[in-house]
């Protein structure tokens, strides 16, 4: 199972987060959550680790 998440150059940080956690909510039967992000230190990458962060307890295995 996956879900894709499109960051476009209009979309904010805050719209990116919304849908990352939708799509980790529609992944909650999921042991764990791999996260792709193609520059550490861009918006999607930033976003991505605090989400991993707050998601901790509910996903251990959450990774980017």
């Amino acid at each position: 199972i996956y879900q894709a998440v499109d960051f476009l150059p209009e979309h904010s940080a805050d719209e990116l987060k919304e849908k990352m956690q939708k799509a980790v909510a529609e992944l909650g039967a999921c042991d764990s959550v791999l996260i792709l992000a193609d520059l550490t230190g861009g918006t999607p990458y930033n976003v991505a680790s605090k989400l991993c962060l707050e998601q901790m307890e509910a996903f251990p295995r959450f990774r980017i």
